[in-house]
C-alpha cells in the first residue's frame, strides 16, 4: 500500500526563502541602479551649470593685436602689454568694473557683447582711445593712440584709456541716436568711479551747459547718481531704444534741468573727489 504524500515544510520555505531573497536581490539591484542614475544626472547637471556659469563669467571673447614692428610706442605696446597678457587682463577687468554699474542685476538687459578687440592705432588719434565697430553688431574694436605710450605713467594712462573704452562699448546709445556730450559724460562718469580723475575738481571748470539747459559732465552725472541710485544703470537701460530726452528725467525722478541749475548754481565749491575706490585699486593691481 503505498505512503501518502507528505508535505515537505522546509522544502517549502527553503524555495520561498530563495523566491524571496532573489526579489530582494532585484528590488536591491534596481534600487542601486537607480541612485546611481539620479546621481549621474545631478553631476552631469552640475558640471552642466558649472560650464555655463563660467562662460557666462568669462562674458566676452578678448583679442589682443600685436602691434606692427617698426615703432617705439609699437615695441613698447607689446613689450609691456602684449608678451606678458596685461593687456588682456586689463580689458576683462575694464569690463567688469563697467558692467557693475551699468548691470547691477538682472532687470537691466545686458548690451550683446561677443568680441572685443584691442589693438594700437597704426598713428595718433585725436583722443587716446576709440571705439569701432568691428565684424558683427556685438564686435567691438577699441583702437589706442601710440601717444599713450609716451606719457610718464604709461600704465596708468593705457588703463584709464582702456576703461573708456570699455565704458563705451557697453553703454547703449539709443541706435546711434543719444547725444554725444551725453555719451561722453556717462564715459566720464564710469571712468571716474574707476578711479581715473583728479583728485578734486571744480565745478565751473567741469559743466558744459548745453542749449537745451542741460549740463554733461562726469561730476554732474555723478551728483545725479548721489541724488538718485541708480540713475545711470536706468538711464542706460532706456537708452536700448531710441532716444528721447524725457529718458533723463524718468531715470532721475526729476527733471534734469532743475538738477542742472541747482548744480551749477554751486560755482565755485569744490567737491571732494572718491576716487580712490576698491575698483580702482583693483584695476590697478591687474596692471
Amino acid at each position: 500500500m503505498e505512503e501518502p504524500l507528505l508535505h515537505n515544510p522546509s522544502s517549502s520555505t527553503t524555495t520561498t526563502t530563495d523566491d524571496m531573497e532573489e526579489t530582494s536581490s532585484l528590488s536591491s539591484l534596481s534600487s542601486t541602479t537607480t541612485i546611481v542614475i539620479r546621481l549621474s544626472t545631478i553631476i552631469a547637471v552640475a558640471a552642466i551649470s558649472l560650464w555655463a556659469n563660467y562662460e557666462a563669467s568669462k562674458g566676452f571673447q578678448i583679442s589682443i593685436v600685436k602691434a606692427a614692428a617698426g615703432s617705439h610706442a609699437g615695441h613698447r605696446f607689446n613689450l609691456m602689454f602684449v608678451s606678458n597678457g596685461r593687456a588682456a587682463r586689463i580689458v576683462h577687468h575694464a569690463g567688469q568694473l563697467v558692467e557693475r554699474a551699468l548691470y547691477p542685476n538682472n532687470l537691466y538687459p545686458r548690451k550683446p557683447v561677443d568680441r572685443v578687440t584691442l589693438r594700437m592705432a597704426s598713428h595718433n588719434l585725436t583722443t587716446t582711445v576709440s571705439v569701432t565697430s568691428g565684424v558683427g553688431p556685438a564686435d567691438f574694436i577699441i583702437d589706442l593712440s601710440p601717444s599713450l605710450m609716451s606719457m610718464p605713467d604709461t600704465n596708468a594712462a593705457l588703463a584709464s584709456a582702456v576703461q573708456r573704452g570699455m565704458a563705451r562699448v557697453w553703454l547703449w546709445d539709443g541706435g546711434g541716436t543719444a547725444p554725444e556730450p551725453l555719451l561722453e559724460a556717462m564715459v566720464d562718469y564710469l571712468a571716474m568711479i574707476a578711479g581715473f580723475a583728479s583728485p578734486t575738481q571744480v565745478i565751473t571748470n567741469e559743466v558744459s551747459q548745453e542749449t537745451d539747459g542741460t549740463c554733461w559732465s562726469g561730476e554732474f552725472l555723478r551728483h545725479c547718481e548721489g541724488r538718485r541710485q541708480g540713475f545711470i544703470a536706468r538711464l542706460n537701460g532706456a537708452m536700448r531704444g531710441r532716444w528721447s530726452e524725457v529718458m533723463v528725467d524718468a531715470a532721475l525722478g526729476s527733471p534734469v534741468r532743475r538738477m542742472c541749475a541747482g548744480y551749477r548754481s554751486s560755482t565755485g565749491q569744490f567737491r571732494e573727489s572718491s576716487d580712490a575706490t576698491l575698483e580702482s585699486v583693483e584695476l590697478r593691481q591687474v596692471m
